[in-house]
């Protein structure tokens, strides 16, 4: 998951980097809602103050309106050039006001979805927006070192800014500013920071706003009631009368004032105040959660909760020989892990980690830095353990790897060398300690970027910035083999446990395995969309496993050349990987600063299905492009002839899961339509066979002699269809469509062919007469007039009878279930008030 989070009440909302939202019941941990309609991150969210209207902004440029109530979008908006940074609702007018990049702010009508004014005031990105809960004062930021203080009044008596013009207030040729929602009222200091705005908030009421900085820096302004500005202004109008000056006009810095400066430890990300303004909580990049309350009038720092992860990308992991603890490498530190219940049991401060390993004995732990630095760590100290006299490297560690006889290692950097160390076991006044000791030094002729020595103790391998990888015997460092291939430098590389096959991953996306026989290709691989990071032999097999910057970790197996699984979870480029000894479960580490353990299960695998998800999951990952490449469905014709984007549409995104769900009701809807012709078909035939008999009793009865007289037959009954499961073709029907969420309704019926959607409106007027489904019939009936407007208006007496009977029908049903909700409603009014009666009695009793 990565997005924004929003907590409300009982109700989490998350949202992800593929454009979904997620509602989340914190009773039950469970999610109930899930809205799809954004191609990109989920940048802006906003609720309503009654909860059942949700605004998600995001980085395709689109503003999309939903119904929670309701679980279904309600408008998609688009106008925006450039991601979408903030949302607000103004409730008085029902209006709804966005910030993006693209430098401008614009008000949109809920009702009618238009953009009915921009504000461009702003020569920059304008990242953040506000309005106080009195929705007189709208607060936006941007790039420089003055807030935008914008009236939303319509206070006629508001004199602007005297440095404002016409056009930083929006206002278009042939227009006033009377004309306008939101008027540039002035310009609101920021004293002690000149970058950009991060956020803007007002507290719940009305008395503080706080400005964040793209820096440590939280501005906290103190905002004037109604009374203090009277008194204010009626102070400097005296002294201007007094000097003989006339009234100047009125600004921002009437209202607001500057109360305090707060300073974090480390950059601020997000901010909250707390409902009455004696709190804020502050989120830093460092994972810290800092609380400040209100102490003699000033914020000072009350409570933190610090998080045991990673404050920056984990370049390096391994696990110990026994694997039960992890140690992770990152740019300020090292942590040492507890594998088993997954805790953070020691954290070291080191240099910049690009490698590491532990010591056998898994007492001390050994990175390779940026710096060159080959650093000794005590685990149970976390004190360095320094080697005299030992010259390391002049450049960045790239790799390190431990013999299989646990007595030494090698170390390979920029610096074009691979070195051995060995461990000494020195015993200082009792204590015995391990160091380090250099064996050899190996010249090479490019830098190192992996090592890797074979479980036989019989080859080295190392992986050079020219693409390709060298093979030396160990024993005598002799030169054995130069493998070619890779289009890019080799990354990362491993050995087979038996020392029979070599596989390579490197920045061209492939993966290559080779044989150390002879140092023959035996197979090269497209394995990842973007640079293979690191690549694992599973211990005593030919399986491995690679992950990569796509984000995603490959299972393969090394003999049939074929991908057995692909895993999905970390949110940003995986760096490093490690597998246990007994290749139960594996460990990545990641630039999302986030460590993820994956377990081996004993499911089974088909992979034949593993293919078929991903082929969905391509055919899905096209479905946008495809309809962003037609660019009908959401053009039309403007001025001069020119195909412009609309500027509403349907609030939904088109998916795998709302196409197949569209061919469900499409495979229903033929399903019914036979069935119903076939018992028409019947019942008119028995209609046919009962007319015969009929006119033949009357001529028998007239004594009227029938030339030929045949034995009536009658028409055979037709089987009942196990489709059906033993409901009728319309509840069947109805139970389908009701199987589909709200949120994908409207796009699975824009699968419907026209003359599918004929036959649905049918339906709907026997449901509508029948007094069920109501809501969900409008809801479809709706939608579908909206959508087929141009061909039901093309052949209306095909059609008319049907929609003048629904348009009859519904009203009436909506007209029984309005009386029954009045009804109800003042059955509740007069219960409250007999509650509050008796409360009122038994307190004077």
């Amino acid at each position: 998951m990565k997005g924004r989070f929003l907590l409300l009440g009982i109700i989490a909302l998350s949202t992800h980097s593929d454009g979904t939202i997620n509602l989340w019941n914190l009773k039950d941990n469970k999610c109930f809602i899930s809205f799809s309609g954004h191609k990109s991150a989920v940048t802006a969210l906003a609720f309503n103050k009654s909860g059942d209207l949700l605004a998600s902004g995001s980085k395709d440029t689109e503003l999309i309106l939903w119904d929670i109530t309701g679980e279904t979008g309600i408008c998609k908006l688009r106008g925006h050039k450039d991601a979408i940074t903030d949302c607000k609702f103004l409730e008085r007018s029902g209006r709804i006001i966005t910030s993006s990049k693209d430098k401008y702010v614009k008000i949109w009508d809920i009702t009618t979805q238009h953009c009915v004014q921009s504000l461009v005031g702003h020569h920059a990105e304008v990242w953040s927006l506000d309005i106080n809960p009195e929705e007189t004062r709208l607060i936006t930021g941007s790039v420089d070192n003055k807030l935008r203080v914008w009236d939303l009044s319509n206070d006629s008596s508001l004199i602007l800014a005297e440095d404002s013009t016409l056009s930083d207030a929006g206002v278009l040729d042939g227009e006033t500013i009377e004309d306008k929602e939101a008027r540039l009222y002035g310009y609101l200091s920021r004293h002690q920071s000149a970058d950009r705005v991060v956020e803007i908030r007002f507290d719940s009421g009305g008395k503080l706003l706080g400005c964040l900085a793209a820096n440590k820096t939280l501005e906290i302004y103190n905002c004037r009631s109604s009374d203090q500005i009277e008194r204010k202004l009626a102070r400097r109008a005296k002294r201007r009368s007094a000097k003989g000056k006339g009234e100047k006009a009125r600004d921002p810095s009437i209202e607001f004032t500057s109360l305090q400066i707060i300073k974090g430890k480390h950059k601020i990300k997000h901010f909250s105040f707390s409902v009455d303004g004696s709190q804020i909580a502050v989120l830093t990049i460092q994972n810290e959660l800092v609380v400040y309350g209100l102490v003699n009038q000033i914020y000072e720092k009350t409570t933190s909760i610090d998080h045991a992860g990673h404050r920056s990308e984990i370049r390096a992991v391994v696990l110990s020989n026994d694997d039960t603890l992890l140690a992770s490498a990152s740019k300020e530190s090292i942590k040492i892990w507890n594998v088993i219940t997954q805790t953070c049991i020691r954290t070291i401060p080191s240099g910049f980690g690009l490698s590491i390993m532990f010591v056998p004995g898994n007492r001390q732990v050994i990175i390779g830095t940026k710096e060159g630095e080959i650093e000794m760590y005590d685990v149970a100290t976390g004190d360095q353990i320094i080697s005299e006299g030992q010259s390391y490297h002049k450049k960045e560690v790239w790799a390190l790897a431990i013999q299989p006889d646990l007595l030494g290692f090698v170390s390979g950097s920029s610096d074009k060398t691979v070195k051995l160390w060995t461990f000494n076991l020195i015993q200082d006044k009792g204590v015995k300690s391990v160091r380090l000791s250099q064996s050899w030094i190996l010249q090479m002729e490019q830098e190192v970027l992996a090592l890797k020595i074979s479980t036989n103790m019989r080859f080295l391998a190392a992986a050079l910035i020219d693409n390709t990888i060298k093979i030396f015997f160990l024993d005598s460092l002799t030169f054995f083999l130069s493998l070619y291939g890779h289009s890019l430098p080799v990354m990362s590389l491993d050995i087979s446990t038996d020392s029979t096959l070599l596989v390579s991953a490197s920045a061209d996306k492939t993966v290559k395995l080779w044989g150390l026989d002879f140092g023959d290709l035996h197979k090269s691989l497209l394995a990842h969309s973007e640079s293979v990071m690191t690549v694992r032999f599973i211990p005593h097999t030919h399986y491995f496993i690679t992950v990569s910057k796509d984000k995603s970790i490959k299972y393969w197996d090394g003999d049939k050349f074929q991908r057995i699984m692909t895993l999905e979870g970390h949110k940003s480029e995986i760096w490093s990987l490690v597998i246990s000894s007994t290749g139960t479960f594996f460990i990545t580490g990641a630039n999302d600063r986030s460590l993820r353990l994956w377990k081996l299960t004993q499911e089974q695998l088909f992979l034949q299905e593993e293919k078929e998800n991903e082929m969905d999951a391509l055919f899905e990952s096209s479905l946008e492009a495809d309809s962003r490449q037609r660019g009908l469905p959401t053009a039309v014709k403007g001025l001069e002839g020119v195909y412009q984007e609309k500027e509403s549409d349907v609030a939904a995104k088109t998916t795998l899961e709302t196409i197949k769900e569209g061919e469900r009701i499409l495979a229903a809807i033929d399903l019914c339509r036979v069935e119903v012709v076939t018992w028409r078909a019947y019942h008119k035939a028995l209609e046919e066979h009962e007319r015969r008999l009929n006119e033949e009793e009357r001529l028998e009865s007239s004594g009227a002699t029938l030339m030929v007289k045949e034995d009536p037959v009658l028409p055979p009954k037709p089987d009942p269809n196990p489709q059906l499961m033993g409901v009728s073709p319309s509840n069947y029907l109805l139970r389908t469509i009701r199987r589909v969420s709200f949120n994908h309704l409207q796009q699975a019926l824009m699968v419907l062919p026209f003359s599918s959607v004929l036959i649905l409106l049918e339906f709907l007027q026997k449901w509508s007469r029948q007094g069920k489904a109501l809501e969900l019939c409008s809801r479809i009936m709706n939608f579908l007039l909206r959508i087929h407007f141009n061909q039901l208006s093309s052949n209306p007496t095909q059609i008319r009878r049907v929609l003048l009977s629904l348009q009859k029908t519904n009203r009436k049903q909506l007209r029984r279930y309005k009386d029954i909700v009045g009804f109800n409603q003042a059955a509740l009014s007069f219960i409250k008030r007999d509650i509050e009666l008796n409360d009122a009695s038994k307190v004077w009793l």
